[in-house]
């Protein structure tokens, strides 16, 4: 299995070090099987049209696939026109040439094209809120990752662990109409993922046995997380009791 690796270098100067191993460390020794540096489609409106444009999406970052990391840092190294670009640590002591953790790799695998290193936009559901509740593409497996939606703009904002740290990344979406209007087919949506839309003052009952057979009023509605807020008694006082969707009984009229 081959492993991702990424090399920290100076910001704008991505690309010059993608062109530079690959003319100075071809993939005929073997020592790599892709670099290259990831980048996604950005939406900008004018007057209702989208303008999408390919941008770089880590700057300072270039991705090495490699199964021998040890022997190409070195052949890296060697080589005065790349070790301008790199170094053991940076100011900071931070490692330049550092390992993606197994979830790290998985995340760019689920939203990368591998084809031309572009992460596309999503094609997106939402309900009469304006909740994502269903995706196609990048933005499929990370809708509880969520912190933002400017859908005016076609922007979501996802928080995620990345690069040791907790990162927000940005990615682009686009809805049914939009699919309509650059003739893009309009996927086949999951029946099974419905919309979320419970709503405060809404009576429902609980799948626990210990609130069996009775009802609760809705507080709060989280439609993200797709969870409500319930009040219940507690020895007398009243305390919040928050489940999800999967904890909710319908209740019969």
């Amino acid at each position: 299995m081959n492993h991702w690796y990424v090399i920290q270098t100076r910001v704008n100067e991505e690309e010059k070090l993608v062109d530079l191993i690959k003319k100075l460390i071809p993939p005929r020794k073997n020592l790599y099987t892709d670099c290259f540096v990831p980048k996604y489609d950005n939406v900008w409106r004018l007057k209702g049209m989208c303008l999408v444009n390919t941008e770089i999406m880590f700057g300072g970052y270039v991705f090495v696939i490699t199964d021998c990391p040890n022997e190409l840092y070195m052949e890296l190294k060697t080589i005065p026109k790349l070790s301008k670009l790199l170094g053991e640590t940076d100011d900071n002591g931070e490692k330049y040439f550092v390992s993606l953790l197994k979830e790290e790799q998985k995340f760019m695998e689920n939203i990368l094209d591998m084809s031309d290193h572009i992460v596309h936009r999503s094609i997106v559901k939402r309900d009469k809120r304006g909740i994502i509740y269903q995706a196609k593409g990048a933005l499929e497996h990370y809708l509880d990752k969520i912190v933002k939606v400017d859908f005016t703009h076609r922007r979501v904002l996802i928080d995620i662990e990345l690069f040791g740290r907790v990162r927000r990344v940005k990615l682009c979406v686009m809805g049914e109409d939009d699919c309509r209007e650059e003739n893009i087919p309009i996927p086949e949506w999951d029946n099974d993922k419905k919309e979320f839309t419970y709503e405060v003052g809404d009576v429902i009952m609980l799948v626990s046995d210990a609130y069996k057979g009775q009802e609760f009023e809705i507080k709060k509605v989280d439609a993200k997380k797709r969870k409500v807020t319930v009040e219940i008694d507690m020895f007398g006082m009243p305390m919040e009791l928050t489940v999800g969707e999967e904890e909710i009984v319908i209740r019969e009229e």
